[in-house]
């Protein structure tokens, strides 16, 4: 199966045995698992950042939704025949904005 490590022919007269080859192909296996495991690091970190995105839409749509109810509300106060609740309808979408001193 394999022929060479590391530029060194397995088996045979002039190959590697014993010792010489466990630690060869051991070597192998380490880059192998090395690699493997920094390919998986990187798979994690993609999902990850997805993920954070996907939530970070799904955040502003909702923020978009709750200003969308507001605005509605406000228009329905308008129609109120009590005049506080008219006045306050349309300040209704802007209380959610912090008060910044001059």
């Amino acid at each position: 199966m394999l022929e060479h490590v590391d530029g060194m022919a397995i088996g045979g007269p002039e190959g590697l045995a014993g010792k010489d080859l466990a630690t060869a192909l051991d070597a192998v296996r380490g880059r192998v698992l090395a690699v493997a495991t920094g390919l998986a690091a990187l798979v994690a970190v993609y999902y990850t950042a997805r993920n954070a995105d996907t939530a970070r839409r799904t955040f502003q749509l909702g923020e978009r939704g709750h200003v969308t109810d507001r605005y509605g509300k406000a228009v329905e106060q308008l129609g109120s025949a009590q005049a506080p609740v008219r006045l306050a309808g349309p300040t209704a979408p802007f209380c959610h904005i912090p008060a910044v001193p001059p």
